[in-house]
């Protein structure tokens, strides 16, 4: 029986994406509020000064309030923008909404001349994700951006998933460069993987 891996990562993504696109939009706000509620009650968050996060797009949990807290808490927010050329994210200081703009793919980003800041200076990382596993596997959109990302960084550095329910699955299929979650943030439970420092 042959494996091939990018197939199966493909019908993951388009079964566990269905699910999550299925929510009603007022499901998806109230367990969004939750699971951020929940991730600002970490130590790990509590205690870093730096923070990664993201601005969510569709059908992701919505970030907005999780950015905004971060800035209310006296943290320094960071957030991602795709470098086209170089195929990889570059991670940028941002203070307030009006810093962002909207890329080709809808998603809110840092504007071209933010600040530039490495992922060696980020204390805390909220990831996205399409699915997750509970021994910590994750299941991004294909491109590959937060596993280059985070093949960099310290091993310890706190790497955070927000998901709903749905989108924790049996297996994620993984390769030898995708890079795993140490907590996962569900609105019904925190996943403390086999992953965690």
């Amino acid at each position: 029986m042959s494996y091939n891996l990018q197939a199966d990562k493909r019908n993951v993504r388009s079964v566990v994406l269905a699910m999550r696109d299925a929510m009603a939009p007022s499901e998806r706000k109230a367990a969004s509020l939750l699971i951020i509620d929940k991730v600002c009650a970490l130590a790990p968050y509590s205690r870093a000064k730096v923070v990664l996060t993201y601005m969510g797009f569709g059908s992701e949990i919505d970030t907005q309030c999780f950015f905004a807290r971060i800035i209310a808490d006296g943290k320094m927010a960071m957030l991602p923008r795709v470098d086209r050329v170089a195929q990889v994210l570059s991670l940028h200081a941002v203070a307030r909404t009006s810093d962002l703009v909207t890329s080709k793919w809808g998603i809110q980003e840092p504007v071209v001349d933010a600040n530039s800041v490495s992922i060696a200076a980020v204390d805390f990382v909220l990831l996205p994700g399409v699915a997750f596993d509970r021994a910590g596997r994750r299941l991004g959109y294909g491109r590959g951006y937060y596993d280059k990302l985070l093949s960099a960084a310290d091993p310890a550095l706190a790497r955070v998933a927000a998901a709903f329910s749905c989108q924790i699955v049996d297996h994620v299929p993984v390769g030898p460069d995708d890079q795993n979650v140490h907590l996962i943030i569900t609105e019904n439970e925190t996943i403390v993987t086999s992953h965690d420092r």
